[in-house]
């Protein structure tokens, strides 16, 4: 908690009582910033120790919302006095090349006797070809040189909170139902699961693709339920072939390698890499598309951002704002006058009582015409108590 109180505080510029509250407003949360990390290692799936699921985020929504960092904001507080250098700050999509330097030299220090790393894991050994290589060469395995072995990203923040789904580029779920060693009591696999089932409808009914993969290096599918890509060659007969091996026993290896063999080549899934760049690049050129990587027949897979009029949502700080995707069952007015009249300009409510909330205790105020605050700061005095 120290080097990220430091971080925000005396890297980032937020007031000292950001972190004072032992529960955050909603409000505030909103004005904190996000991590997120780059698939740096191209892995097929997300760090999954924090779980099955991974939130792919769209670089063309978040441009102008982020900025990069050489490594982990907290690791790099803790380590970068190790260096013979100046704390080595921020970047953005169009410049961040003076990151590689610094983030180069994080990579290369000795692990923290903390982390307890075995003696036969060798440290200090990490070089910009490792990623190169496993970028650009077919087959090159997942790199687990210097700090990859751990937190192997550059950091990157979003500034405040993202929306779901305009932010979203796409879900990536990991297939095997098994126990996690760092998460003993929890499931991390979806397929199969209720979840796995919740998911797939909730990303077909926001037009937001779902990936699946098994590990870090396997193959990667396209799921045919939620689909939503544009110019898709899926077919009513791949989902019902893809659904036929949902319930027919718990996933395994031997499940996996059968249900990427039964697949259509133009399900399956792969990053775009250099080689290869010349795929996507004309319909990268239109703005209102959405590049995933490419399929198994060689074609750029991506989505198209609405052009026609969409309704507007009323979000939880009180502003309105234009919904960017289709049959968005939280977007209620034709007009940006129709939402502030009943959003932020109206009144407040205080949500309690919870369902599935991680803290009984929880709450936070909403936007509400039938509300009894008529602002923000007057529903969060008297509906919030710090304890």
């Amino acid at each position: 908690m120290r080097l990220h109180l430091a971080f925000f505080v005396k890297r980032v510029g937020m007031p000292p009582t950001t972190y004072s509250p032992s529960k955050w407003t909603l409000s505030m949360a909103n004005e904190c910033l996000l991590y997120n990390a780059n698939n740096l290692r191209k892995t097929s799936l997300g760090n999954f120790i924090y779980g099955g699921i991974t939130y792919v985020l769209n670089p063309n929504t978040l441009r102008t919302r982020t900025f990069f960092e050489s490594w982990d904001a907290g690791l790099t507080e803790q380590m970068y006095p190790q260096l013979n250098i100046s704390y080595p700050g921020f970047g953005t999509f169009d410049d961040w090349y003076h990151l590689v330097q610094p983030h180069e030299e994080f990579f290369n220090l000795p692990y923290p006797a903390s982390w307890k790393v075995p003696s036969s894991v060798a440290c200090c050994n990490y070089s910009l070809a490792d990623l190169f290589n496993r970028w650009w060469v077919p087959g090159t395995k997942v790199p687990v040189s210097g700090m990859l072995v751990s937190n192997p990203y550059y950091e990157i923040m979003t500034i405040g909170n993202v929306l779901i789904p305009d932010d979203l580029l796409y879900v990536m779920l990991k297939f095997d139902n098994v126990t996690y060693t760092y998460a003993p009591d929890k499931e991390i696999g979806l397929w199969g699961t209720r979840l796995g089932a919740e998911t797939q409808a909730r990303m077909k009914q926001m037009g937001r693709p779902i990936i699946w993969a098994d590990e870090l290096n396997t193959k990667m599918i396209i799921d045919p339920v939620a689909n939503g890509l544009a110019n898709s060659k899926i077919t009513a007969n791949d989902v019902t072939n893809f659904m036929k091996h949902w319930s027919s026993k718990m996933p395994t290896p031997l499940l996996w390698a059968e249900l990427v063999k039964s697949v259509p080549s133009y399900m399956l899934f792969e990053y775009q890499t250099y080689d290869k760049r010349s795929i996507c690049a004309d319909i990268e050129s239109n703005p209102s598309n959405n590049v995933l990587g490419i399929d198994g027949d060689g074609d750029c897979v991506y989505w198209i951002t609405p052009t026609q009029p969409t309704k507007w949502e009323c979000m939880n700080d009180g502003t309105c704002e234009q919904s960017t995707t289709l049959n968005n069952k939280r977007a209620l007015f034709d007009s940006k006058q129709e939402c502030e009249a009943t959003c932020g300009n109206s009144k407040w409510s205080c949500a309690t009582n919870l369902v599935n909330s991680s803290d009984p205790d929880a709450k936070y105020c909403v936007p509400n015409s039938s509300g009894s605050y008529l602002n923000i700061k007057d529903c969060e005095s008297d509906c919030y108590v710090s304890s």
